[in-house]
């Protein structure tokens, strides 16, 4: 009965004081009606302000002409009583009035810099090549300068051009770089832009709030019940908008009219809000969080711009709801003393509720020992884990000292003495120099180099350093760190990777793949990169440049008396005697076989190119000697001259080699330059188009199949499908010959899919007969480019019953660096097939990518296969190769195996499997049929060799 007499009285007493009509306050938004500011207009369309007692008018930030309205300048000068705002809220609070911020709805900043596609923006360096589009005082611009600051750079080294909404001023070049925000890009507005380059200044350190909810100070006291009624029915407005995103977006797009036209209204708001949702972080994070401590660091930012001065951010500037706490318990003081008798009551109360606190204070104590005891134990679980894993785990804090940074050890793992060479007893407790660890000037932190006074941050970042060991020795690391807090008290995590072994497997592959193996000319692949600086300066000089292509007359007959050892040497001869008779302005590269390029450039004249072309004839002409004896070649050339012959790298080489095989055709050991009358072979591919489209429609193709060898068990264990055509007139036509047409008349489709359907039937037919074989085909970079193709796989197993695993698909190395190859590829991978990454190490090798890619076999190029037994450095690529692969968990397989001392180093060297000519050519599918049914083994191969294979061994490795 008391009870309820003093629930009744305290019921009297605040009904006696709640406010009988609804207040009326205004929202400044800081742009047009969008999905931007969704939480505050689910709360209005919800009723959560009407149930507050609050009647809200939310204004829009811009003009009717599209200029913004500063909603920090209408709050702080009494138009507006909350508003929207950002980095400017600081300057606002000391250049206009005191400001409140009630809460931060995102909790990091939408704002971002947009170029078109092929600019040169890749961080802040670069806007200081580039033309940058600027608005003075916008939070987009503040932050930049803010980025521009952290990495070194003089903001007033940027260059500011006028700036005007949309993608307009890119794309007529008027500027390289536009301000916006991954709200609402650029292009989102007016004319539509598929893609942009961009850059966040939240990507290079620099941590500001977004959009956060403001008020004057002066408001934020006097009327705080107001203000936390109004900061609480909008913060319910916002969960609920993120909870229902496509309504609340479908119903801003209906409601409102946008001041700058959109493309389309629905599907902006709906991006928009799939935007904010990443931007509030909700509901990892509270709706509305906001740090004093980060608005402080923001300040620091500022300051360091000259745009504010350095005064501490008092405890106000953040709004705390216990002010309107004391407020409300003054309002209950007053109204108690009016009704004495209600405060007797209330005593008897607390009286009755400090008993039941007691009870709750016993049972926190009991659950505070137990959470200790769980406590201890998992801190000894992380104790083990750390003791456990292979990395090296050293946790330590920043210090600051006159000679550079050190680094405090707090903790020193066992891995971390293995890898550094120093005991946890002499290292944990000590200051080190970072030096000592790691080579100096290298940013152990990266871009988190720099913390602030004050900063709090919690980041995680991974740097590549080189480290020292306590022996001098230096070994690639990766550093993952997690660092929390800042100064003494703050730590960082750091697990260690000793990657030197992938590092300079990498790197070996790399310069192997620019560089021809015999020769060591550059390739085919560095040709092209000189080719396309040679464009560059072409151009700027206005002279011209020559392509040749040569070959060797007579290169066969060397080979067919000599022998294969003494063309290798003939070649390695010729490279040197070129290489010596050109100037080192030019490129000469071996394209493969005995054809070879030159690259001139600076060229003036035609006759030029003709002096040098004969100077190098005549030093071919003289012999060249053998450890067989002596051999003589002559050469042909075919010249191509950019521009007069061709302005790009495909036309020069396809206009080269027309001209060397002129010609060859006129006698051999001379020179033609191209000419547009060489139009028979111009007819040859234009019939070679009208065959290919007949071919189709005459189902003229066929596979043939090459068997696979497991080479410890010498078994076939699958089969790679080769495309061939066998023309009615020309008989049978490698692909090589027209796989490129195919691609440039759109057919690769067609064809494509007729050799995945052929191929799933036949190996469902060997899987039917009692021979499950993995059958491999081999897919172009163009079809890797189509969406096309992870349908047309799903159909062809489905149809044929092939099982996933039975499938596999072949790329070359060059292709699955691209994007969207790799989206193939992983829906490929997702339907269970497997995926292999032929020619592997004539290309660009990224150790990045095949990782990250669901790659089940390495096939090595056939080129290093052929270099087992007279080149060194093939058959060390062929075991950095195998030891990558295996030590990633992939198959190894050998491509053209074609002698016994081959099939020796390979398996000594732990390659998984193989194929080539010592095992079977390519054969049509009743003789593929017969070799199966034999079942052959091939034990006795290599037998008489094992344990002498390759260059090294006999070298005495």
């Amino acid at each position: 009965m008391l009870v309820r007499l003093a629930l009744a009285c305290l019921g009297l007493l605040w009904a006696s004081g709640a406010p009988v009509a609804a207040e009326k306050v205004s929202l400044q938004l800081r742009w047009d009606h969008q999905a931007q500011f969704a939480g505050y207009y689910a709360a209005l369309w919800q009723g959560f302000y009407e149930a507050a007692g609050i009647e809200v008018e939310i204004r829009r930030g811009v003009t009717p002409e599209g200029a913004p309205i500063d909603a920090v300048a209408e709050v702080a000068e009494g138009r507006a009583t909350f508003g929207v705002g950002a980095a400017n809220i600081l300057t606002g609070n000391t250049q206009r009035a005191p400001l409140t911020v009630l809460a931060s709805i995102f909790q990091d900043s939408p704002a971002a810099l947009y170029a078109l596609p092929g600019t040169p923006l890749f961080g802040p360096a670069d806007l200081l090549r580039l033309r940058v589009a600027r608005r003075a005082g916008d939070f987009i611009d503040l932050e930049m300068q803010a980025m521009l600051k952290a990495e070194g750079i003089d903001p007033a080294q940027v260059t500011p051009h006028p700036y005007s909404p949309g993608v307009d001023s890119l794309l007529e070049d008027r500027v390289d770089v536009v301000p916006g925000y991954t709200i609402g890009p650029p292009n989102a507005y007016g004319r539509e832009v598929a893609t942009l380059r961009m850059v966040r200044p939240r990507d290079f350190g620099i941590q500001f709030y977004g959009d956060s909810l403001f008020a004057r100070r002066e408001t934020a006291e006097n009327k705080a019940a107001l203000v936390e009624r109004f900061l609480e029915a909008s913060l319910e407005g916002w969960r609920w908008a993120l909870e229902h995103p496509q309504e609340i977006a479908g119903r801003i797009a209906r409601e409102f009219e946008p001041v700058v036209p959109l493309v389309d209204p629905l599907a902006f708001n709906k991006q928009q809000m799939a935007a904010v949702a990443e931007l509030t972080h909700y509901p990892l994070v509270p709706v509305g969080n906001t740090s004093l401590a980060r608005w402080r660091r923001m300040q620091e930012h500022l300051a360091q711009l000259g745009l504010m001065e350095v005064e501490a951010l008092d405890e106000a500037f953040v709004f705390n709801p216990a002010a309107h706490a004391r407020a409300q318990r003054e309002r209950l003081n007053h109204q108690l003393r009016l009704g004495g008798g209600a405060f007797a009551v209330v005593v008897v109360l607390l009286g009755l509720w400090t008993g039941t606190l007691r009870r709750r204070v016993r049972a926190a104590t009991a659950s505070l020992v137990e959470s200790r005891e769980a406590l201890q134990g998992a801190l000894e679980r992380i104790e083990g884990h750390v003791a456990n894993t292979p990395l090296a785990v050293i946790e330590w804090s920043p210090v600051e000292s006159a000679g550079g940074q050190q680094l405090r050890i707090r903790r020193w793992s066992g891995h971390a003495s293995t890898m550094f060479g120093w005991s946890a007893s002499e290292m944990v407790g000590r200051d080190v120099p970072a030096g000592e660890l790691v080579e100096s000037g290298q940013p152990l932190l990266g871009r988190l180099e720099g913390w602030g006074p004050g900063d709090r941050r919690r980041a995680r970042v991974a740097v590549a350093l080189r480290c020292r060991t306590r022996d001098g020795r230096q070994r690639h690391c990766r550093w993952h760190h997690s660092i929390v807090g800042h100064g003494p008290e703050g730590t960082v995590l750091s697990l260690i990777e000793d990657v030197t072994e992938l590092v300079e497997a990498e790197q070996r592959i790399r310069d192997l793949a620019l560089h021809d193996p015999l020769t060591g000319l550059p390739n085919r692949r560095m040709l092209a990169d000189r080719l396309e600086q040679g464009f560059a300066r072409a151009r700027f000089s206005g002279r011209q440049m020559a392509v040749m292509l040569f070959d060797l007359d007579g290169f066969k007959q060397v080979n067919d008396t000599l022998g294969h050892e003494a063309g290798d040497e003939l070649l390695h001869a010729v490279a040197g005697r070129m290489r010596d008779a050109l100037p080192d302005v030019h490129t000469l590269a071996r394209m493969g076989g005995d054809e070879f390029a030159i690259l001139q450039t600076e060229v003036t004249a035609q006759q030029e190119v003709a002096d040098l072309v004969d100077r190098l004839l005549a030093r071919l002409a003289e012999p060249f000697s053998t450890t067989r004896g002596e051999a003589r070649v002559g050469a042909s050339f075919g010249v191509a001259l950019f521009p007069e012959h061709g302005a790009s790298s495909d036309e020069l080489f396809r206009h080269a080699d027309l001209a060397l095989y002129r010609a060859k055709a006129e006698g051999k050991n001379r020179h033609v330059f191209y000419a547009s009358n060489m139009a028979g072979e111009v007819q040859a591919q234009r019939s070679m188009e009208e065959g290919l489209r007949r071919a189709l429609e005459e189902e003229e193709f066929e596979l043939f199949y090459q068997p696979v060898i497991d080479l410890e068990q010498r078994r076939i264990t699958g089969a790679e499908a080769l495309l061939r055509w066998r023309h009615p007139k020309g008989g049978l036509v490698l692909p090589g010959s027209f796989i490129a047409t195919a691609e440039a008349l759109g057919l690769i489709k067609p064809i494509g899919a007729w050799v995945v359907r052929s191929a799933c039937r036949q190996g469902r037919r060997w899987l039917d007969a009692g021979m499950p074989l993995k059958v491999a085909v081999n897919i172009s970079a163009a079809q890797l480019q189509e969406p096309y193709l992870t349908a047309t796989l799903r159909e062809a197993l489905e149809e044929s019953g092939l099982p996933p695993q039975l499938l596999e698909l072949e790329i070359t190395e060059s292709q699955f660096v691209d994007a969207n190859s790799a989206a193939v590829l992983r829906e490929a991978a997702a339907l269970g097939l497997g995926i292999a990454i032929d020619d592997f190490g004539a290309g660009y090798s990224s150790l990045a990518y095949l990782t990250r890619l669901p790659v089940h076999r390495i096939k090595i190029d056939r080129a290093f296969i052929d270099g087992v037994g007279t080149s060194r450095e093939a058959e060390t690529l062929i075991r950095a190769v195998v030891g990558l692969g295996h030590s990633l968990g992939k198959r190894v397989v050998a491509e053209g195996i074609e002698t016994e001392e081959q099939l020796v180093f390979l398996g000594e060297a732990g390659c998984n499997e193989g194929q080539g000519y010592l095992f079977g050519a390519p054969r049509e599918v009743p003789r593929m049929d017969a070799l199966l049914r034999e079942r052959p083994t091939f034990a006795a191969l290599g037998a008489a060799r094992r344990g002498r294979g390759g260059l090294l061994a006999r070298a005495g490795r």
